[in-house]
């Protein structure tokens, strides 16, 4: 083999490597940004599960109870931001979106807690996101609400 053939067989080769260590990389981080994305996702819902044992604690204590609910929302917003601007991977959006609408379900089938989030979001920037989600999934949140709210 001439001086010449092994530098370009050394040329293909080393593109190849560079190849295979370029996909290696693509794929790694691939994988790093879906397990990124199952953390935050547990991160959320852990804090809504928090949110959801406060409220029930603080039924008798209608202060503390108004800023539990407040609280809650607030969490259900992030939520629904998250989800609304894709910023899941589609395992850990379809686990959100699914848990949203749980959550707006149960949380609509209580007359007092649909009415002051429906009053709450009469204006333009409180709970935007999720209005927005709302207009998106209102069927579904709809068809599994306790309350039967059609």
């Amino acid at each position: 083999m001439t001086e010449a053939a092994f530098t370009q067989l050394a040329a293909v080769a080393g593109t190849f490597l560079a190849a295979g260590g370029l996909i290696a990389t693509v794929l790694s981080i691939r994988q790093n940004t879906r397990s990124n994305d199952l953390r935050s996702l547990f991160d959320i819902v852990t804090s809504i599960r928090d949110a959801e044992m406060r409220l029930r604690a603080a039924q008798n204590e209608p202060p503390r109870l108004d800023a539990e609910i407040a609280n809650y929302l607030n969490l259900l917003e992030v939520l629904a931001a998250a989800v609304n601007d894709d910023l899941f991977g589609p395992v850990a959006r379809r686990v959100a979106v699914d848990r949203l609408v749980k959550d707006l379900a149960f949380f609509r089938s209580i007359p007092a807690m649909r009415e002051r989030l429906d009053r709450e979001m009469q204006t333009a920037e409180t709970f935007s996101e999720i209005r927005k989600f709302f207009q998106r999934n209102e069927r579904a949140i709809k068809a599994i609400s306790p309350s039967g709210e059609r």
